[in-house]
């Protein structure tokens, strides 16, 4: 969720919010499907209506079954949908409150994901910037640290730590539709990885949409100054598969034109 934290329900129906930060390095890859790191349609392109939490406010003393979720319509079919929705009662439309209407647009963070992380790495809105946010993000992804040769730090933070980053990166990274650019970013630039480290892919590369690489090549600049250093350390580690190598080889190239 946009608060950071991992919204669980347990079976007598009560809710524990764990920050990201105290989970196992591993949880990741043991409860998310193999397919789930070669997708690139996060934003479920080919739907006729999408119902989500991404891009809508997030009140931080509610849990996820009590927040609102925007409606993105994106034909005649899916306003159809929507409207028999409504009048069925199956469907309730809400106002955002007007303290919330200005975290749905904010854009304060990069436009422009090659900003060189905006200089100094923070966004008009004071934050960090998309840039820093995502590429930070990928380099501390344990998916990431295995596929480029690194060791997976199994323990998480100590509960009181993990509440006080969950807290402040809360508060000051990318809010509403900002956050949903910054978590699909992010995740078309892991998904990336994982599908050049994965041996066993037919295609590889050529199974990436047109799509995703433009997106993933706003980030040529922060992929030479941050990520670019942990490929490199990968080199001649046998477990970083063929063709992450040929990336690591390729990022090199580029850093030195």
């Amino acid at each position: 969720m946009a608060d950071f934290r991992v919204h669980a329900k347990s079976p007598s129906g009560s809710y524990e919010k764990v920050p990201y930060f105290c989970l196992p390095g591993s949880v990741a890859e043991k409860a998310i499907a193999k397919s789930c790191f070669s997708c690139f349609d996060y934003t479920n392109g080919l739907a006729d209506v999408v119902v989500g939490y991404m891009g809508a406010p997030l009140e931080n003393d509610g849990v996820m079954t009590d927040q609102l979720n925007m409606i993105t319509v994106r034909n005649g079919r899916g306003a159809d949908i929507l409207s028999t929705s409504l009048t069925s009662g199956a469907l309730e439309l809400s106002e955002i409150p007007s303290n919330q209407k200005a975290q749905l647009g904010v854009s304060g963070a990069m436009e422009q994901g090659n900003d060189d992380r905006n200089k100094n790495g923070v966004g008009t809105g004071g934050g960090p910037s998309r840039a820093t946010l995502v590429t930070t993000t990928t380099e501390a992804d344990s998916l990431v640290v295995r596929l480029t040769g690194g060791d997976v730090r199994e323990k998480g933070m100590p509960r009181w730590l993990g509440e006080v980053f969950a807290t402040i990166i809360g508060n000051t990274a990318p809010k509403g539709l900002e956050f949903a650019r910054y978590s699909i970013d992010y995740h078309y630039l892991r998904n990336w990885l994982y599908v050049l480290s994965d041996e066993s892919a037919r295609g590889g590369e050529r199974t990436v949409p047109s799509y995703a690489k433009a997106v993933m090549a706003k980030y040529d600049v922060a992929f030479r100054d941050g990520l670019y250093e942990k490929l490199r350390a990968a080199e001649g580690k046998p477990k970083v598969s063929t063709p992450l190598r040929n990336y690591i080889a390729q990022a090199k190239e580029r850093q030195r034109a």
